[in-house]
């Protein structure tokens, strides 16, 4: 499963036990919960889409919530770590 993925389940899983339209979730998303993952994910926590954002849906969406703290730069030791690590599950 990618990130993106798990996005997109929690989204349809939180709108359908919730009982809310697509229609409506569109048309007013900042009226509802929505999960952690979908914010972060309109926050660009996983990057930016390379077609953009969906607007107004982002923009009505993270309205009035709060920004997400910065996130701080790698050290040049935390860096090389993960460099001398190697690709994912070849860890020692």
């Amino acid at each position: 499963m990618t990130p993106s993925s798990k996005v997109v389940g929690d989204l349809a899983l939180a709108l359908v036990s919730a009982g809310i339209s697509a229609e409506d979730f569109a048309a007013h998303p900042a009226s509802y919960d929505i999960p952690d993952s979908v914010i972060g994910f309109l926050r660009g926590e996983l990057g930016e889409p390379p077609g953009g954002w969906p607007e107004p849906l982002r923009t009505k969406a993270l309205h009035g919530r709060p920004t997400a703290a910065p996130t701080q730069p790698l050290s040049v030791d935390d860096e090389r770590a993960l460099n001398l690590a190697g690709p994912p599950g070849k860890l020692p």
